[in-house]
């Protein structure tokens, strides 16, 4: 049935059916495609079926207002729409009463079949609207009501004298109807205010691979290991389980990043509105919560913070009653592979049998998938089903070269210029194309630092072209609207925008936007209702968008598959291809997503080919083995988790090495790397020792201050040690003012963890007064580290100085020599970062570094100046003051106003606002109205 669905969506697409006859075939392939239980595939030809009439009107006394009402309705059934359901329907049965009021409903002779087509007509419209109250009121038990009345339809349909393409349509709505209720959510045992949410989302049918995970118990406390492609409700099964969560039967999701961890949290939250839950977010940039987690019935962290949480006893292991772990594949990486691996083999071994175990991932190929499934002791689902279909290609040298073997022309006008010129181009042609047929693109970046300026440079190529392709003008025209709307909501954040705001919101004029994990979530958030909308035609993104939300767009383009990352060179990873390319294909409009590697010669191509097109899916490899060929990224991360196992116990050596042996390194890897872990175990244990972290008390190794600061800072071992030995020169060398500042906001440039930074930072002009941190913090060449990782502390000192000062953006990228679109790391994931370790400092303890008490305070101020931007205590104190839309922009310009002018907080009037924000005038008025209210509440006004 599937096959025959695409052959007549096919037909539709290449308009080779009449138009007479195209709703015809359009509600055929719809619910051809509900029928087969491929609601997703239905989509697109429900969407387009709502632009037609089906040939009904005869059957109603050649009434078009009834067939066009009609015909909306089984769209919306198709789209599972349920209020518009009822709409349509009720027009039908309102112009039914109209004709049969003025004795206009009779029979003709000159339609034979005409009672018996509108008999079978109302039956399916009389089981539509059984279906929609069905699901409204939650009735599980009428479910069952409903399938004899679809068999009663059926039955109607095959004895009536009705024209064939009638018959067929009522008969594959029966189908579809019967796979609805088989997919039904009110098959799930799930509260009743979750099933509540699901339906006013209109999230009430599970699709094909959901159905199998939850067959399989996931619902019922089944460890799991869930390997499907992206855009498969992964996440929409996590927050399933998160409805059921108790206080003492917690549901923890866990994920590689914060954005994916915050996105989750948005999403969880929503399912919860109706259900009093509280979902708490807990990662480094989220400490506030830490110590309210066992008031929660859902937690949300990243791999790292959930380590540490647990470690430090902040969260009780035996009240996680699930334990959800997306993105498993991550197991493979160097940075967050170590601590992910350790935290499942801590709680698969928790008291004997562990909570639920829940892991997501992408494709794994099918022998690691097993083997792992059985090591967690958990069931298994592999599906390689996609919502939409997925076209792969590579472009090189004026062809598109498909992953079949076909391929077709598709030329770009040769232009001047390095590579990524060049790689641009052809992006922005393959943007034109698909603009053109009303599409949108998703164009992918390895590197945060360069995905901000190919959003520049392809809004540049757009708009130029806008002269030759008047095709892309229209779309942009058609689209004013909704780019409007996407931009005020930008507006309506605060009166003074910071730079990256004003950057999108100039982009976004154009159809384009960029998206990575350093801007705020409530950006992203408005940048993905943008796509979701068409708002937005271009969409430039790094690996950020892999995993968590759904966007789909129709093409993804990969214009750098081989890009240079940090400091780090290599190929985008085939898992992030296949979870990238996943993102092609929108249901409601595509029939094929599409993908396209861009190569340059034909060497590349046939390079990508072996690599994205050729490759068995990708082992699941632990990171443990990078670890034993001495990799430095897994050596950090494995001296942490050393340092984490004894923050709980004491332990020897040969206890440790049993530990490891607990691993899915130990099942999974070869047997040279068995036998090589434990020396290579024993050089990190030694080290740790060599630098103060741990010391052997008769056999037994304990964690000394230092190890136990590294396990509350979440920072690596030597990253810390780095800090310790620095900060004893800052405060014994009896530094102040300035100086003392420079030298604390120089240090967080010295964790190992900043090094993704460096290719930014490295172009910094650095101040002058900063030079002398040059002279002064250093590494300890003892530690034997290939990289120097105080080399740009002065650096960061420099950024950092000009931003606690209250610089403008436009004025510290001015000053330090970087670009415009470094915006967004200025104002948001360096303020962040250095919060963070700043404030790590600021808990050594005396017993490390004995600091006065002057000097600790003005450390833990100087980790508030660089999270708020400022450091003068009237825009302190304004950032401080709780107002939702009173930003470090907002805040820097009203403090100016209020020196200027002399004026007090409470005297500031509402034209002041208005005179100092002209350009947002709506969000100025929100802004004084908050002041207004805050004195009022303060007893002033």
């Amino acid at each position: 049935m599937i096959e025959s669905a695409k052959t007549l969506e096919d037909l539709c697409n290449r308009q080779l059916i009449s138009k007479k006859y195209e709703s015809v075939y359009l509600a055929i392939t719809g619910l051809a495609f509900d029928a087969a239980g491929e609601a997703p595939r239905s989509r697109k030809a429900y969407t387009s079926l709502l632009a037609t009439n089906l040939p009904i009107e005869k059957a109603f006394s050649n009434s078009e207002y009834i067939a066009k009402s009609y015909t909306n309705a089984i769209s919306y059934f198709g789209l599972r729409d349920l209020a518009n359901i009822e709409e349509a329907a009720n027009d039908v049965f309102r112009a039914l009463e109209r004709l049969q009021s003025r004795n206009k409903l009779g029979f003709s002779l000159d339609y034979p079949t005409q009672e018996d087509d509108r008999v079978i007509l109302l039956g399916m419209l009389d089981l539509i609207l059984k279906y929609k109250e069905v699901i409204v009121r939650k009735d599980r038990g009428r479910l069952s009501e409903l399938a004899s009345v679809i068999v009663d339809l059926q039955n109607v349909a095959r004895d009536s004298d009705s024209a064939s393409w009638l018959s067929m349509v009522v008969r594959l709505c029966c189908m579809a109807m019967n796979s609805a209720i088989n997919r039904s959510i009110l098959h799930l045992p799930l509260p009743e205010s979750a099933l509540e949410r699901l339906i006013d989302l209109k999230r009430i049918e599970l699709w094909t691979p959901q159905m199998e995970v939850v067959n399989k118990g996931f619902l019922e406390g089944q460890k799991m290991v869930v390997c499907t492609n992206t855009a498969t409700g992964k996440t929409f099964l996590s927050s399933l389980l998160a409805s059921k969560a108790t206080r003492e039967s917690k549901v923890a999701y866990l994920g590689p990043t914060r954005s994916l961890v915050e996105e989750v949290a948005a999403k969880m939250q929503d399912l919860l509105l109706k259900s009093g839950k509280t979902v708490a977010i807990s990662t480094r940039e989220h400490p506030e919560t830490d110590e309210n987690l066992n008031d929660a019935e859902v937690i949300v962290a990243t791999y790292e913070k959930f380590s540490s949480i647990t470690r430090r006893n902040l969260l009780s292991e035996d009240k996680i009653g699930s334990l959800v772990v997306d993105e498993v594949h991550k197991m493979s990486e160097e940075e967050r592979g170590i601590p992910l691996e350790f935290i499942l083999t801590q709680f698969k071994n928790l008291n004997g049998k562990g909570p639920q175990i829940v892991a997501l991932s992408g494709m794994v190929n099918d022998t690691d998938v097993k083997d792992f499934s059985e090591w967690l002791e958990a069931n298994y689902v592999k599906s390689s089903w996609r919502p939409v279909d997925l076209d792969e290609m590579i472009y090189c040298n004026g062809r598109l070269n498909r992953k079949d073997g076909s391929a077709y022309l598709m030329p770009v006008i040769s232009v001047p210029g390095n590579d990524h010129v060049k790689r641009v181009t052809i992006a922005a042609r393959l943007i034109q194309e698909e603009i053109i047929k009303d599409g949108q693109c998703m164009v992918v970046s390895l590197s945060r630092s360069k995905v901000e300026e190919v959003a520049q440079e392809l809004c540049d190529i757009l708009r130029s072209s806008e002269h030759f392709l008047p095709d892309i003008r229209n779309v942009r025209m058609k689209d004013t609207s909704l780019r409007e709307d996407l931009i005020s909501h930008i507006l309506d954040i605060e009166p003074e925008m910071p730079l990256y705001a004003r950057n999108l919101i100039e982009l976004i004029q154009f159809g384009v936007a960029y998206h990575h994990a350093g801007l705020p979530l409530k950006y992203r958030s408005i940048i993905e209702k943008g796509v979701k909308s068409k708002a937005i035609r271009a969409l430039v993104a790094t690996t950020t968008l892999e995993a968590g939300v759904n966007l789909p767009v129709s093409m993804v383009i990969f214009p750098f598959p081989q890009e240079r990352r940090g400091r780090f060179r290599g190929k985008l990873p085939v898992s992030s291809y296949r979870n990238l390319a996943g993102r092609a294909g929108r249901p409601d409009f595509d029939s094929k997503g599409k993908s396209i590697l861009v190569a340059l010669t034909e060497e590349e191509a046939a390079e990508l080919r072996k690599v994205y097109f050729e490759s068995d899916e990708e082992r699941l490899v632990s990171a443990m083995t990078k670890f034993v060929r001495s990799v430095p990224q897994t050596r950090y991360a494995v001296q942490a988790e050393i340092l984490g196992i004894l923050d709980r116990d004491e332990k020897s050596e040969a206890d440790l090495i049993d530990q490891m042996k607990k691993l899915w390194f130990w099942r999974s890897a070869d047997e040279e790397y068995k036998e090589k872990l434990p020396k290579r175990l024993s050089w990190e244990i030694k080290k740790l020792r060599m630098f103060d972290f741990l010391e052997d008390r008769s056999g037994k190794l304990t964690l000394k201050p230092t190890g136990r600061l590294v396990t509350q800072s979440m920072l690596y071992p030597f990253s810390i040690k780095n800090l310790i030995d620095n900060c004893k020169k800052i405060i014994q060398g009896r530094f102040s003012g300035e100086k003392f500042d420079l030298l604390v906001l120089a240090l967080v440039g010295v964790p190992k963890e900043m090094r993704a930074y460096d290719e930014i930072m490295s172009a910094v002009k650095v101040n002058p007064n900063a030079e002398m941190v040059k002279q002064i913090v250093k590494q300890d060449q003892s530690l034997m580290e290939q990289y120097d990782d105080t080399k740009l502390a002065a650096h960061f000192a420099t950024v950092l100085w000009y931003w606690i000062n209250a610089y403008d953006t436009e004025r510290i990228i001015e000053l330090t020599g970087l670009r415009k679109t470094d915006a967004a790391f200025i104002e948001e994931s360096l303020r962040e970062d250095a919060y963070w370790i700043i404030s790590a400092m600021s808990a050594i303890s005396d017993g490390i570094v004995h600091m006065t008490n002057s000097q600790r305070k003005r450390i833990k101020d100087l980790a508030k100046f660089c999270k708020l931007g400022c450091s003068d205590p009237v825009t302190v104190g304004l950032m401080e003051s709780g107002l939702p839309h009173m930003g470090r922009s907002t805040a820097i310009k009203l403090s100016r106003f209020m020196k200027t002018s002399k004026k007090t907080l409470v005297q500031i009037r509402r034209e002041d606002i208005e005179a100092l924000f002209p350009d947002n005038m709506t969000c100025a008025h929100v802004l004084y109205d908050e002041i207004r209210s805050l004195l009022t509440g303060h007893g002033r006004s």
